[in-house]
Formats: structure tokens, sequence, C-alpha cells
């Protein structure tokens, strides 16, 4: 029930392929007479985009390709983020389900909002999501390879005829068609890519084929394929904490305890100093090889002018295999509580423990200094089919689309093992250094000396699976009206029928009770696995004060040699995971959607006016304990939304546009806020759980810009944009009676603090945005191939939310301002491009442990590409720069001197050829 029957499914789309193939018995054959001239690159690119933009009635953004197989940027994330108002992240969230950082360009946020609040579409159409855990609904762009679409469109705006689901805007990937070429065309592009942090080197290519034929009666009939694979190896060295405590320290005693929030106490207070002390601090070096690989096939059938067939179908394939190990530190983390750590002496400045001395635990078992290994397999998967059928008459259009998507993230297996030695302690001091001097010793005094010190703790396995299906049926109408200001009506319906499923399944096993592994009598020590295994760099790069290598166990190893049966005693059976029933859940929705518009135009105004209606249906279920056993819970809800929407432009001169719009947008809920099922921590005496009478996010939105296109190719601009967010989604904590967890472990009643969503009051998100594009076409030879794009952001929002010192909170994934410069040089054959991107602070999570804010600090990154075309051979070689200046990632808790996650990714470079013919 909870995996998918992914076979099933494909084999229904590849029916659907195989029939296709009927549309036509007329084999496919070259057109010789016609000879077509494209002009393609950088130029030529920006010139398509600004036309689409201007031409457009709605707030739309354009980036195309600069030639067949030719995408500006290495991932498609990345390309995202020169358009004005657009923001990505790359994987830098050290608290992510995934974890998935490694510098690539992942998520997108528009106009300030939360990736999840945003949508993207292939060819109009729903593209399924593919996280490993987690009901977000936001997109992994790094799934999909560039080389796979032919334009990128940002809608800011909608019309009332587009799928709501979207905050901030929706980002479209529009794929070509066999059709739109007139001579059979292929292309093959080879890539050898280098990372200064690895010695590996990676590997990439793509094919493109299309053709088409035409027979006697005028029948058209074509095929497109294009696929790519490439295989990339990574490396990310770091500094990464847990998060931070607000505790309370007395020298007196040398222990230390929870001691609320910063807004409840000050420090010191009878002799008690009050202050943040990290969990633990972490050195991690993570070796990654990432294997990609997708295919596009469209066949395209046009029997007479007036009807067009197209089937498309489109699968892309992520695998990630990471191995990676910790050096950790633990200052307050111990078994029962913080109150079981006692420390000699710590230092506070401001709000900051900057230096503690031999944090040790009460219990002389734990670990307070520990390696671990983590050796972990990610396969991230989308399967899309689209049959489109389109029909035209002298006045009328009738559009049917069918079609369903598939999205399976899966973790499998993830394996983790740690070795410590029992009652050591651990030191760190902050002061005078980059990162912190860290130091562990060992019960008796003395130093970590060998791989013999450290003994076998922990051994776990976890299996993540979070598939997500969406089955879709829509027809629309449009109807042109002659001599009417109103050109055209529009109308039509959709129904969507969408699924996301978790399944989790952790087991685990310790060995902190004794020394011996099962039934063998020599002790557990890491010397036993450590193997071959030697620290795999001589260069980690984030030391400071730290050891720069440390002794590096095998997970896989300690599952070869010891493994435990289901009742978690050591012996010769397997490890199993065990399925983890209060984590899994699905829910589903029913969407029926209505819409109707009207296009208009005059001699100087144009634009387009509509409804859009939309009905939704849940459905959720989820589980909970009551005592031992698990118990199923379902919860069912409908609502429904009608969604006005008005897009206006006014032609102040030939070459200046004022453009308007305002509209009702929706967006609903994350799909795990969705259920009701409880994540308990006993120890803690807290737990998690989801609303399923979440309203989704409304927001009114109002947009004006005033466009200059000054010269062909040239775009000067400014537009303002506010959006009136009502129902807003944040976490509320109330304390309340788990099922199943009613009594603590002495028979007494117990409640609990628990972290559910609820609709707040609401936001505001407003901002200005600015863009200036041109080619310096007038300059004299040579520089008459120079051009330049800038675009500036600036945002802000209003939320409500405080932290824990009083400080409003902005809205997830929000900086206040950023900015995109790219300058380029396109003469003759050569074509050569340098970009800049940059953004401020950006908030990751309105909460964390202790209840800081998690913030990502200001980022730039300097990218680079050339190309040279040799002469009229079709051959064109390529070279490629990304993050030129090693720039490093930071996020931190609250404050910049609380450090979350210090990573570094390294250069990354590719050489190339494209052979196009």
């Amino acid at each position: 029930m909870s995996n998918l029957a992914n076979g099933s499914f494909k084999l229904r789309l590849l029916c659907v392929v195989i029939a296709a193939s009927g549309f036509s018995h007329q084999s496919i054959a070259q057109d010789t007479d016609i000879e077509e001239v494209v002009v393609t690159g950088v130029r030529a690119s920006l010139e398509k985009s600004i036309d689409r933009k201007r031409n457009s009635n709605e707030f739309v953004e354009v980036v195309t390709s600069e030639d067949l197989g030719k995408f500006p940027d290495h991932n498609i994330a990345e390309s995202l983020q020169r358009v004005t108002g657009v923001q990505i992240s790359r994987g830098t969230n050290v608290s992510a389900g995934d974890n998935d950082g490694v510098g690539e360009g992942s998520e997108v946020s528009v106009r300030g909002t939360p990736p999840a609040l945003n949508r993207a579409t292939v060819n109009g159409q729903t593209i399924s999501t593919t996280s490993v855990s987690g009901g977000s609904r936001s997109f992994n762009y790094n799934t999909i390879s560039p080389e796979l679409v032919e334009s990128l469109e940002v809608f800011k705006t909608p019309s009332a005829s587009q799928d709501e689901g979207s905050l901030g805007g929706t980002v479209n990937l529009k794929t070509r068609s066999p059709l739109d070429f007139k001579n059979r065309t292929a292309v093959v592009n080879i890539k050898q890519s280098f990372n200064n942090l690895r010695d590996d080197e990676g590997e990439n290519y793509s094919l493109l084929y299309t053709d088409s034929s035409t027979d006697s009666q005028g029948r058209e009939l074509g095929v497109l394929v294009s696929y790519n694979n490439s295989e990339e190896p990574f490396r990310r060295d770091s500094l990464e904490s847990f998060g931070y405590r607000y505790v309370g320290f007395d020298a007196s005693t040398g222990k230390i305890s929870d001691a609320g929030s910063p807004a409840q106490l000050t420090a010191p207070v009878d002799g008690i100093a009050y202050g943040y002390m990290p969990k633990d601090l972490r050195q991690n070096i993570r070796l990654e090889e990432r294997e990609r690989s997708g295919l596009n096939v469209v066949f395209q059938y046009r029997p007479t002018d007036n009807l067009d067939i197209k089937l498309d179908y489109l699968t892309t394939d992520l695998t990630r295999f990471e191995h990676a190990s910790n050096s950790a530190y633990r200052f307050t983390d111990a078994p029962g509580g913080v109150g079981n750590t006692l420390i000699e002496s710590a230092v506070l400045d401001g709000d900051n423990f900057v230096a503690v001395t031999n944090s040790t635990s009460n219990k002389s078992f734990h670990q307070r200094y520990f390696v671990a290994a983590f050796d972990r397999e990610y396969n991230y998967t989308t399967d899309a089919v689209n049959l489109s059928v389109d029909w035209t008459s002298e006045d009328w259009l009738v559009s049917a689309r069918v079609g369903a998507s598939e999205g399976e993230g899966k973790q499998d297996p993830a394996l983790f093992a740690t070795f410590g030695p029992k009652g050591s302690s651990v030191s760190y001091d902050t002061r005078g250094v980059e990162f912190s001097t860290l130091a562990a010793t060992l019960a008796g005094g003395e130093a970590v000396s060998g791989p013999s010190d450290l003994v076998w703790q922990n051994l776990s396995r976890a299996v993540l699976q979070n598939t997500d299906e969406e089955e879709y049926a829509q027809l629309d109408f449009e109807r042109t009206i002659n001599d009417s200001w109103i050109t055209s009506v529009k109308f039509g319906a959709k129904y969507r029928d969408r699924t996301k499923r978790q399944y989790k399944a952790v087991d685990s096993v310790n060995n902190r009770g004794s020394n011996t592994c099962g039934d063998d009598a020599h002790s557990c020590t890491l010397a036993d696995y450590i193997g071959d295994s030697t620290f795999p760099v001589d260069d980690f790069s984030v030391t400071g004060g730290m050891p720069s290598s440390w002794f590096l166990p095998s997970a896989s190893m300690i599952l070869e040699d010891y493994s435990y049966d289901a009742d978690g005693e050591l012996g010769t059976p397997v490890i199993r995971a065990k399925q983890d029933g209060i984590s899994n859940w699905d829910v589903s929705e029913e969407i029926t959607a209505a819409y109707a518009m009207a296009t208009f135009a005059t001699d100087k105004l144009r634009g387009n006016f509509g409804l859009r209606y939309v009905s939704t249906d849940q459905d959720g279920n989820s589980n909970t304990y009551d005592g031992a056993a698990l118990v199923p819970l379902n919860d069912q809800r409908s609502y429904s939304e009608v969604l006005p929407s008005l897009n206006v432009v006014y032609v102040l001169d030939d070459d200046l546009l004022l453009r308007g719009g305002y509209a009702k947008v929706m967006s609903r809920p994350s799909f795990q806020q969705l259920t009701l099922g409880y994540n308990v921590n006993q120890g803690a005496q807290t737990a998690t759980r989801g609303n399923p009478d979440l309203d989704p996010f409304l927001a009114d939105q109002f947009d004006l810009s005033l466009e200059w296109y000054f010269n062909k190719g040239g775009l000067l601009s400014t537009a303002a944009f506010y959006k009136d967010v009502s129902s807003y989604v944040s976490s509320t904590q109330f304390s309340e009676v788990v099922p199943g967890f009613e009594l603590d472990d002495n028979g007494d009643a117990v409640q609990y603090l628990v972290t559910a969503p609820s609709n707040g009051e609401g936001a505001t998100i407003q901002g200005l945005e600015f863009s200036y594009q041109q080619n310096f076409t007038q300059l004299p030879a040579p520089f008459d191939g120079v051009g330049t794009i800038f675009n500036y952001t600036m945002i802000d929002s209003s939320t409500g939310r405080d932290d824990p010192f009083g400080n409003e909170l902005p809205l997830e994934g929000l900086s206040e301002s950023s900015m995109n410069l790219v300058l380029f040089y396109e003469k003759e054959d050569f074509s050569g491009r340098i970009s800049y991107t940059d953004r401020d602070d950006f908030l990751l999570f309105t909460s964390s442990l202790g209840g800081l804010p998690i913030y990502h600090k200001a980022y730039s990154q300097v990218d680079a590409s050339m190309s040279y075309q040799v002469g009229d051979t079709g051959l064109t070689l390529t070279a490629e720069a990304i993050n030129l200046t090693n720039e490093k990632p930071v996020t931190f808790a609250g404050d910049e001197s609380r450090i979350i996650s210090y990573r570094e990714f390294g250069r990354r470079y590719a050489l190339g050829l494209r052979y196009k013919f």
C-alpha cells in the first residue's frame, strides 16, 4: 500500500506512447527543399525573451535557450535566479529532510514567497515533486536537465485560465515540439566537468533528434527525442550544529539547566549565568556522486491545418550516492535532559557562552565526543505523460488535455554508525579563531590517541519514501470576436486528482551498555571497522582551531559483521528497517475548477479579465498510538474559492508600456501540515502534528510596471507589487494530551508541548523591481559585441511573528534585496559571459532548538561561460566555470555568532563540445 506500483504506472505510459504510433502509417522522411536559417546565441536568446515579455498580457519573465541543447546555465534554478524578482536556494539548509546541499541550485522563491508557495509546471501542467521526506509542494529544479527545456516562463500574475496554487508565481518549463522544426535536426552535447575539491572528473552528454514528414495529402507527422545523462562528483567540507539551547549555568555546582527564553530571564541572576550554548559542533566531510538522466519523447500529428494532436512523455532520474563522516563534540546533549550535563567553567559574552571547559555527562556511558559514518543512497524519479488535442475553425479554438504525473523520492539504504569513548569530556572556545577551538579527552584526562579508544555506540538504518501522483483532464473553448473591443472569450473546466504519500521505516540498535558485540567477546572499537578507510582528503578546509582529519569508520562494514534480530538483540539476522507507522501518511485532493475570461484590445489598451472557481475535496490518512497499538486516523474536508483576475497593458508610446494587474490567488498548505498524526519525543515531552482543518493561503495582489523597449534587445523597466496575505499558515504551541502517551513512566498524567500549524492573522509583502538590458551594437567594432543585463529587487514583509528577542520575523526565503549583473560579449563565432548574483540574508526556519530562527547569511556568486563556433562545421567548443570566487554558504541561529552551518563546495568547471547537424 505504501509503495507505489511504479511498474503499472510506467506500463500505462508506455501503452499510450505505443498507441501514438498509430497517428499515421507514413514513414518519417526528411524534407530537403526547405532551408531554414536560425539565429542563435546570447543576443538572439535575449531578444526572443524580451519579445515574449512585451507581447504578453500578464506580468511574465522569459528565459530562452541560446541554441538547441544550450541553456544559459548549467542548472535550471541557476538560470531562473537571473530573472528579476526570483531568488533561489542551493540546498544549504542543514535542517532539510534531504540535506541536499552541494552547491547546486534547487528551489525557487518568486517575489519573496517561500518555495512551497510557488508552482512549477511543464507545458502548463503539474510536474510532481520528488522530495525524500516531508510533504512540501516545492519543486526541486536540479532533477531536470536544462538540455530538455526550450524556455522558462515566470508568471508573476495569473489569468483565469491558469491553474491556481501559487502565491508568488508560476514557473512553466516549455519543451520543444517536432513540427516547430522545418528540417531533420540532430544535436550532440559532450562535457567533461571538474571540481577543485575532487580528483575525479564528471561526464555529461545529451542528444536531441527531431524529424517530420508531410504526405501527399498534407498530413504532417513529427517526432522529437531528447536525452541527457550526467555523472558528477561533489564534495562538501563543513562545520555544523544541530542548534543552541538557552541554559543557565551555576558555577558553584558546575550544573546547567534549561532556562526558558531571553524574554523571561536576564543574566546573571543569583549567581546563575544565562545564555546560549551549542548542543553540539560537528566537522563534516561529504563525498557525493550524482547520476542524472532525462528523456523527452514527443509525437505530433497534424492531419489538417485545423487539427493538432501531440503526445508528450517526460521522465527524469537523479541518483545520489553519499559517503560522509562527522567528528562531533556534544556540549548540552545528555541522556535524560540537559540537567545531566556538568561543566568545569563557562565564559559568557552577551547572550552566548563563547567558551566551555570539560563538558561531561553524568551518565558514564554517554559519549561527549564521537565520530560517525553515513552511507546513503537517494533516488528521485519523475514520469509525466500529456496528450493534447487542439481543433481550430474560423472563430473557435477547442483544446482538450489529459495526462498524469508521478514523482518519487526514496532514501534506501541510509546507514548511520557512531563510535565514541565512554565518559569523555569536550571543550570549545570561539575566541580569537575563525571558527572554534575544539578538544576531546578520555575519562582519565588523556587525549584520544587512536581508533581503539573509540567504542561502537550505535548502528541504524532508515528507509524513506515520498510519492506524489496527479491525474488530470481539462477542456477549454475560445471564441474569437471580430469588430469588438472584446477580441475573444475563453472558458473551460479542469479536474485534478492528486495524492501524496510518505513511508518511513527506521530501526536502530545501540551498544552503550557493554563493550562487546553479539556473541563475540572482543571489544567493538573503531579499530575493527576502520578497514582501508583513511581520511579521504589531505586538504580539509574547515579547520580554524579544529583538527584537519579524524578517524573514519565504515557503517557498511558494521552492517556486514553485526546485525540484530527483530527484538533488537545483536545476532545474525540482517538488519531490517521497521515501519514507523506514526510517520506514515497520505493526503489526497480532488480539485475541480471552472473559469471564464475575456481578452480585450483597443488602439492603446489590451489585457484580460476573468473568474476562476475552484473546489477542493481533501482526504487524509495518518496514524497515532493508543497504548501499544497503532490506530489509524482519517480526516476529510471540502472548501472552495472564487479567484478574480485582471491584467491590463496601456501603450503610452510605441516603445513605452504601462502594465497593471490585480488577482486573488491561493496556495494550499503542505501535505504534511494537513495530516493529524503525531511525532512524539517522550524524553522532552514535546510533539508535533498537522492540522487537517487548515485553510489555504489567500492573497489579494496588486502589480504595476513601466517598461521602455528602447531598441532591439533593449529594456528599461521598473515594477511595484503588493500582496495582502490572509489566513497565513504559521506554527503555534500549546499543551494537550497526546493519544497513547497520557501517562509518564511513573503513571502520572502528562500533557505534551505540541507544535502544530494554524491559520494566523496574515502577512503583507511589498517590493520594487528594476531591470535594464541592452546590446551595445551602436559602439564601434569590436565593442559592438558587448551587452549587459542588470536587475535589482527590494522586498519587505510584515508577518506579525517575533523571534525570542522581540524582532519581527520575515517570510521564509525572503531576501530584502537581491541583484544580478551579467556582462556578455558576442561577436562572429565567439560568445562569452560572466554573471554575478547577490542576495541578502533570508529566513530558513521560524524556530529551531532554543526557539531561535535559522537564517541563511547573505550570499553572492560569480559564474562564467564562453563558446567558440568553428566556422560552418556545426561544431561549437564550450567552457564553463561555476562559483569562481569559491563562496561558502553560512547559516546561523538568530545571530551570525551562532553558526548552524559553514560549508565549502569548491569551484566547478566544464569543457565541452556541441555538434549540430
